[in-house]
């Protein structure tokens, strides 16, 4: 996925405009960005289709610990209450 392709995709699922979108590197399994927005700050994961129930896990697992006070990088929820699209 291209920088233009997930400024368009964030403008569309979670309804705001990145001021800034960094490439991250050293993911093993996935490509992973640094989206800035405003004063905010977010990480924006692409996985290949098979380990999507991975990642869903995690982001279930990360919800548990941050309302239990720890932060653990909560998914941002989308526009529709999703947590990846």
């Amino acid at each position: 996925m291209e920088v233009p392709d997930l400024k368009s995709v964030v403008e569309a699922q979670w309804g705001f405009c990145p001021t800034d979108i960094r490439l991250l590197t050293g993911g093993m399994n996935s490509v992973t960005w640094q989206v800035q927005h405003q004063d905010r700050r977010y990480v924006a994961k692409l996985v290949p289709h098979a380990l999507g129930a991975a990642l869903g896990s995690g982001l279930i697992a990360a919800s548990v610990v941050d309302v239990a006070g720890i932060p653990a990088g909560a998914a941002h929820q989308t526009l529709l209450g999703k947590s990846a699209v």
